[in-house]
């Protein structure tokens, strides 16, 4: 399956777990992981730290924290 969301790619060698960890640019957080490839070996993909932060606010905010679905991630 192939998914479209907005993010950047990246060069990296990743395993199952990384995500949510923090992409750091000298110094700075520019990115949170969010997904690997599964076709790929080393290439991973990184969302904005802002939008993802709202993402999480406006889950805890309505009460949606049902299940995630993490069979996609692997």
């Amino acid at each position: 399956g192939e998914y479209d969301r907005p993010a950047w790619e990246l060069a990296a060698a990743t395993k199952a777990g990384d995500s949510g960890g923090a992409v750091v640019v000298d110094g700075h957080v520019i990115g949170v992981l969010s997904l690997r490839s599964n076709r790929y070996e080393s290439r991973a993909y990184a969302i904005d730290p802002v939008r993802a932060g709202a993402t999480i606010r406006a889950q805890f905010d309505s009460g949606d924290l049902g299940p995630v679905d993490l069979t996609r991630c692997t």
